[in-house]
């Protein structure tokens, strides 16, 4: 706190929570709240406000209407990151986490990004749940962490990419190697699934679908909250879900779906 475009107020200190998730117009359009998890049950941690939508004096009132008493309350700064049109995957970082200027920067190789281009990564990737076709269980495939990154495509698309330490892709490679699934074009897959992300072009990659991606965690240091983990449940405003896919290498993909990633997250 403060942030740029959001009125914040602050109901419960973050300390007070391992675990996070924000649930877009929670309390009706321009109204989102970030809920700290804690023994189980889920708190109202934080109110945010679409300074679009919301003066800082409309949302103090909305605030004493329904009886919040915020430990702090910062109205929006107006100020955005200045842009560098050289680098705009960093000044999707700063902007993604609040202020916070990346510290480091690497080469990766993966399907998913084209020759020079950049990733902005969301945070150090937990879990990935989806759920199975046939029995519509749930499963989680969990990463230990700094072992597994999420990102995003800083371009019109803002697709998520799963970046896997070797150890982890080799797991994922076994497992894909035992489904009893056909191999589909990544294409085909966006197509079938539809939404938003089945608009843009896919790598050229041949997969096996694992079931439609249904939760992620991952765990990043924004600024003014410190490190937390953020939970995201997909397709959770309405939208479609996608697919979660593996190819034969095990390169992790997400194909389709309606979500977005602007600064506040992952939306749909």
């Amino acid at each position: 706190m403060p942030y740029p475009s959001e009125h914040a107020a602050r109901i419960e200190a973050p300390d007070d929570f391992a675990t996070f998730r924000r649930k877009n117009s929670a309390f009706g359009p321009g109204i989102d709240v970030i809920f700290g998890v804690k023994d189980g049950a889920a708190l109202v941690q934080s109110i945010r406000f679409d300074a679009k939508d919301y003066t800082a004096k409309q949302a103090r009132a909305w605030l004493r209407k329904h009886r919040y008493d915020p430990l702090e309350f910062a109205p929006a700064t107006g100020r955005q990151t200045r842009r560098n049109p050289s680098n705009p995957a960093r000044d999707r970082y700063t902007s993604a986490h609040w202020g916070k200027v990346p510290a480091w920067a690497r080469k990766v190789e993966h399907p998913e990004i084209p020759e020079r281009r950049h990733l902005v990564q969301m945070g150090e990737l937990l879990v990935l749940q989806y759920r199975d076709p046939p029995s519509r269980r749930l499963y989680d495939l969990a990463f230990r962490p700094g072992h597994a990154h999420l990102a995003f495509l800083p371009d019109e698309s803002e697709r998520l990419v799963v970046l896997l330490a070797p150890e982890d892709q080799a797991k994922a490679a076994k497992m894909v190697a035992k489904l009893d699934v056909p191999w589909e074009h990544l294409d085909d897959v966006a197509e079938h699934v539809g939404g938003r992300q089945a608009d843009y072009t896919c790598p050229d990659v041949m997969v096996r679908c694992l079931g439609r991606f249904t939760r992620v965690v991952y765990r990043t240091d924004k600024e003014g909250d410190g490190e937390s983990d953020y939970v995201h449940r997909m397709g959770e405003e309405g939208g479609i879900e996608p697919m979660l896919c593996v190819d034969a290498r095990g390169d992790v993909y997400i194909a389709g779906g309606s979500y977005r990633v602007p600064d506040r997250g992952i939306i749909h």
